[in-house]
């Protein structure tokens, strides 16, 4: 359960345990605090109410340049892998690889 929520963006898979356990999650109209409920395909989660949905995966292959950290971001400010692939709206990236700043190579 907690990872279904997770994956649908809704907050981390931590956070959702509590929610679980606070009785915020509900399948198909009834509130679950089973926190190992596995969620079946035609299962309706709602959050709050709300209906919950995974989002869409997308994968992105890129080929990293030199000078650019592979993370989301820098607390010094310097390049990463996500100014590169900025232009890439209504999409939650993560950069899958480690490679150093100076290294090049494929990430997924």
């Amino acid at each position: 359960m907690n990872k279904f929520i997770s994956n649908a963006g809704v907050c981390s898979r931590r956070q959702a345990d509590e929610y679980i356990k606070a009785g915020y999650v509900s399948v198909n109209d009834a509130v679950v605090l089973e926190m190992g409920y596995k969620v079946k395909p035609k299962d309706v989660v709602k959050f709050k109410n709300k209906k919950v949905q995974n989002e869409k995966k997308v994968y992105i292959l890129l080929n990293k340049p030199k000078g650019y950290l592979t993370t989301v971001s820098d607390d010094r400010e310097r390049q990463t892998v996500m100014d590169l692939v900025s232009t890439v709206k209504d999409a939650r990236l993560y950069p899958v690889g480690r490679l150093d700043r100076n290294s090049t190579g494929v990430l997924c």
